[in-house]
């Protein structure tokens, strides 16, 4: 599929979380992976770049 440079850009923020880490209310969850060689998962969080904290962005 050809690049559409017509389309708006979209920012986002990621984080990746542990299992039974604290996650904020604010992140949207995206995804799950789960380490086939050990006893953990990682939880992909998606938070909109506008509600992004000044602080979380550097």
């Amino acid at each position: 599929m050809p690049l559409d440079s017509t389309r708006p850009e979209h920012s986002m923020h990621l984080r990746v979380f542990h299992t039974g880490e604290a996650i904020p209310a604010r992140y949207q969850h995206l995804a799950t992976a789960v380490d086939a060689f050990g006893p953990e998962a990682f939880h992909l969080y998606a938070l909109e770049a506008a509600e992004v904290p000044l602080q979380e962005i550097a």
